[in-house]
């Protein structure tokens, strides 16, 4: 079948039409799916911190999640706070002469974000597409509280 190629995406075999030199716009091209807020997001990211009820004292880490529509997760890129803004920056590179898998694939990392003071935070994860050149988009947010000390709560003791 010259000037033409059959891919396989979920399941479904689809039949492309190849111009001459196009082989690789067509191989490292993401592929995304329908119906998601914002494709440059992925699926289901999101933020946990550990621990869950830090002080100044604890070493706090973020890790980031979620689904991504190809074999080219995004990845850590750099991290960095900002007044209360803890600004996380992944990116997805696509290395030149390689091709992603077109399936859906879950991706993770973790941040030594390290000690902070008390104080309320916001965390804001931004992903950068590096093949499609767009800004980064904020895809994922979450509060996060630094208590100079937590308070204890007590259980009653019951024994019968």
């Amino acid at each position: 079948m010259k000037g033409s190629a059959f891919i396989v995406a979920l399941g479904l075999v689809l039949a492309a039409s190849l111009s001459a030199g196009s082989e690789e716009s067509v191989l490292r091209s993401p592929a995304r799916l329908s119906g998601c807020a914002d494709r440059r997001c992925g699926w289901d990211v999101q933020l946990e911190v550990a621990p869950s009820l830090p002080t100044p004292e604890d070493a706090i880490w973020v890790t980031a999640g979620g689904a991504w529509s190809d074999s080219c997760i995004p990845g850590y890129h750099s991290h960095e706070l900002v007044g209360d803004v803890i600004r996380l920056d992944a990116t997805v590179d696509y290395p030149p002469g390689t091709a992603c898998l077109t399936v859906i694939t879950p991706w993770s990392f973790e941040v030594d974000v390290g000690t902070l003071p008390a104080g309320r935070y916001q965390i804001d994860l931004h992903i950068t597409d590096t093949l499609n050149q767009l800004p980064a988009a904020l895809c994922a947010s979450r509060q996060l509280a630094v208590a100079q000390q937590w308070p204890r709560r007590y259980l009653p003791l019951v024994v019968r």
